[in-house]
């Protein structure tokens, strides 16, 4: 939970009340990260003559608690620094939803809060394709009919950190739902259904369809990260005279 508050604490983001059916998320949030200080994040509402009417967010957060929580702040905190003075509402899935309700009823529960947000954020770290929750919610985003264009992806790896970037594209560009593993053990039965009834040749198809999307996003991490650095010289011709 602390992980989970730490990546949803970033600036002009606040977090997004429950949908119908679900207990609402706490009024207000303090950040516990001292980098951040102490913002405040309310619980929005769906109202506003420029939203869509039944949108109770602007993004989906979707992320893999697999990968490294810092990472994920930081890619979090990265992505809100980039969209300006404008605020954004971000469904945070552990501070959202109800938290009484059992891993298979979070599951089906699902479906839900990704159509009551209007596009979808990944946190792309190297556990986010081995993770059979979050690829389902990929194939059910496409599956509601939504948008790629209304999908972004920003990676969670370390600056710099090439290596772990090109895995998490090669984790999507190879991608096979025979690899991937549940969270729970309770979310394996259903998620196993839903493959089968999707077909796994076009289950797969579905989620090697956000490789460009994770592609640009290795570009903008390398972007950031600037050139690469050289190899250090070594031995004692490297020393100053």
């Amino acid at each position: 939970v602390v992980a989970a508050a730490r990546a949803a604490a970033s600036p002009g983001i606040s977090t997004a009340g429950a949908c119908p059916g679900s207990e609402s998320a706490p009024s207000s949030f303090t950040s516990p990260r001292s980098s951040l200080g102490s913002f405040r994040f309310g619980v929005a509402g769906s109202t506003g003559a420029d939203r869509n009417a039944t949108a109770t967010a602007d993004y989906f957060l979707l992320h893999s608690p697999a990968d490294d929580p810092c990472a994920r702040a930081d890619a979090l905190e990265r992505w809100a620094s980039a969209q300006g003075p404008a605020a954004r509402t971000v469904w945070v899935d552990t501070l959202c939803r109800d938290i009484g309700l059992q891993a298979h009823e979070h599951l089906r529960a699902l479906p839900c809060h990704l159509a009551f947000c209007q596009r979808l954020l990944l946190l792309a770290g190297p556990g986010l394709a081995d993770s059979l929750d979050c690829v389902a919610a990929l194939e059910a985003w496409v599956a509601l009919g939504r948008s790629l264009d209304d999908v972004e992806v920003v990676l969670a790896v370390g600056p710099g950190d090439r290596d772990a970037a090109q895995t998490v594209l090669a984790q999507f560009d190879t991608f096979a739902v025979m690899y991937a593993l549940a969270e729970s053990e309770e979310t394996v039965a259903p998620i196993t259904y839903a493959v089968e009834l999707c077909s796994v040749g076009l289950f797969n198809a579905t989620v090697r369809e956000y490789v460009p999307l994770v592609r640009t996003a290795v570009r903008e991490h390398a972007r950031l990260a600037g050139p690469a650095a050289a190899p250090r010289g070594g031995g004692a011709g490297g020393a100053a005279a």
